[in-house]
């Protein structure tokens, strides 16, 4: 078996999914969750996925990993209205903490389970554009069959 980078990338999107998510009363539920970063955003809110890093340990023909992937919540373009958009993302926060919970494994083979770990409220560029948004670290501990060959 071998660990499937995209395959993980792309099950951890799902987990923030619009049909995975309810949304806090009164707000737009999420347009897009993807791990296959688009040039620009149409709508917001959306969900952006990106590998971090990580580590592996080597044992006995067994590869175990340790990857963290930020999990970036971008609630939408500055409105002008700081307290407005700041108790969006209060709101936001708490629906997107427990998102992972119901599917730590991700239905991808070899992860173990993935566990948001530290989290951040702010503003974000992306593609050229300013939004508030939440950053998500959420840590993914994997485990691989491996054969090391001299």
């Amino acid at each position: 078996m071998s660990l499937d980078a995209l395959a993980i990338a792309d099950g951890l999107a799902a987990r923030y999914a619009p049909a995975a998510v309810t949304p806090p009363t009164g707000y737009t539920n999420i347009t897009l969750s993807t791990a296959r970063l688009p040039n620009g955003l149409a709508a917001c809110p959306v969900v952006l996925v990106f590998w971090e890093g990580g580590t592996f340990v080597y044992q006995s023909g067994q590869r175990s990993g340790e990857h963290q992937f930020r999990v970036r919540f971008l609630y939408d373009r500055s409105s002008g209205d700081l307290r407005k958009d700041m108790v969006a993302i209060y709101n936001w926060l708490s629906v997107l903490w427990d998102q992972t919970h119901a599917a730590l494994k991700l239905a991808v083979a070899g992860v173990d389970k993935a566990i948001p770990t530290t989290y951040e409220l702010g503003d974000f560029d992306y593609a050229g554009e300013h939004f508030y948004g939440i950053d998500l670290l959420v840590t993914i501990w994997t485990t691989d069959a491996v054969t090391l060959t001299p």
